[in-house]
């Protein structure tokens, strides 16, 4: 079993060095904006087009090359829609029913312009190059942990891109520092420039949509780091005038498969109870286009931790209550369920009965369950 039962002394240095980089690599992170205009209210609620003129202008790499999964599936039948196609999927019929010059053709047939279908492929092709690259589970022991896996190779450091909705293309470029020792890197949209120290960040941009029911794309930077709890997402939008943060989100949370699309992002972060695991969180964008973390009331764990008691606990029926009705004793096996981030850790007997039991800093667990994860 993956990471399974390693000695406490390297979960106790883990955490000694997380504590003491806190401070400095949120530091290291300080962005600067040379351009200090406000934003800006958008001059279009809504993004008419993924792709404004995809059926009048060849696309290319730099016009698709970072999308996501989601927007170039949107692009791709942003084709077929402008012929009318009625889409059978109750997504795609939705987003276009929604676009006031989607005009449903019950006669639809495929008449498309040269243009249209070199289009059509290169989105296709993108999308299977995205497809490849994919954020799959490493760790048997908890599903949530997730890493790269496949080519990055054709994500490219500059773009032209309609970032706002306005219709018009924004040049978008990413400046690499390119001497040894240099940390600093440069986003440049049109004659805006954002600065950020990144010296494990990946080289290049990831341009997501958060809410297809609003005008903007959001630009992503992902933060690596051989420790999970380091890795963290920076989301900006661009306004018209100004780069500006949307909110930043722990782990890997610039895939398409951590996105929904309506104003949801999810990240993963540590648990605080019991073992080390990873816990999913949810973000949502509120009416500032400020991505916020929802408080949820249960973090599950997935899956189930099974373990073997090695002390008596008594567990309570309900959270925040004094009846104690079930017992674990020594040599039973338990399932962790999860935890609800206020200090009640959730537990299910082999007889499928659950309850709960309030943690605290004089419990230390290894003392009472053999089979705990801990992370080094």
């Amino acid at each position: 079993m993956f990471y399974h039962n390693l000695r406490r002394m390297g979960l106790i240095f883990g955490v000694l060095i997380l504590l003491s980089s806190c401070s400095s690599k949120e530091q290291s992170k300080f962005t600067k904006e040379e351009n200090s205009n406000k934003a800006v209210s958008p001059a279009n609620p809504v993004r008419e087009y993924i792709i404004n003129d995809s059926n009048k202008v060849l696309l290319n790499a730099d016009n698709v090359s970072n999308m996501d999964g989601h927007i170039l599936e949107l692009a791709r039948n942003e084709i077929y829609a402008r012929h009318g196609y009625i889409f059978k999927r109750k997504d795609l019929a939705d987003y276009f029913s929604s676009k006031k010059w989607y005009k449903k053709n019950q006669n639809y047939k495929e008449a498309f312009t040269d243009i249209e279908k070199k289009n059509i492929e290169l989105l296709h092709t993108y999308s299977a190059k995205y497809a490849a690259y994919q954020l799959i589970p490493v760790h048997t022991d908890d599903y949530r942990v997730k890493d790269y896996e496949g080519s990055n190779t054709f994500k490219q450091q500059q773009m032209v891109i309609d970032l706002n909705g306005d219709g018009i293309s924004d040049d978008v470029e990413l400046n690499v520092p390119k001497t040894e020792g240099d940390t600093t890197w440069t986003l440049k949209v049109n004659g805006t420039s954002l600065q950020f120290e990144g010296e494990d960040v990946y080289p290049y941009f990831d341009i997501v949509d958060l809410n297809i029911n609003d005008p903007y794309f959001e630009i992503a930077f992902q933060f690596d780091s051989q420790y999970s709890y380091w890795r963290e997402t920076y989301f900006y939008y661009y306004d018209g005038h100004k780069i500006s943060p949307v909110g930043t989100v722990p782990d890997f949370a610039a895939h398409s498969s951590m996105i929904d699309g309506h104003g949801t992002v999810k990240g993963i972060d540590q648990g605080k109870e019991l073992q080390t695991w990873y816990r999913e969180l949810v973000f949502r964008l509120d009416a500032e286009h400020q991505l916020r973390e929802e408080e949820q009331d249960f973090y599950p764990m997935s899956p189930p931790t099974v373990l073997t008691a090695k002390k008596e606990l008594r567990l309570q029926k309900l959270r925040n209550s004094d009846e104690e009705y079930l017992q674990i004793n020594p040599g039973d096996q338990v399932s962790f369920l999860g935890e609800d981030n206020r200090g009640y850790i959730k537990f299910e007997l082999s007889t499928g009965l659950t309850g709960w039991f309030q943690a605290g800093d004089k419990y230390d667990f290894t003392d009472y369950f053999e089979g705990l994860i801990l992370y080094g």
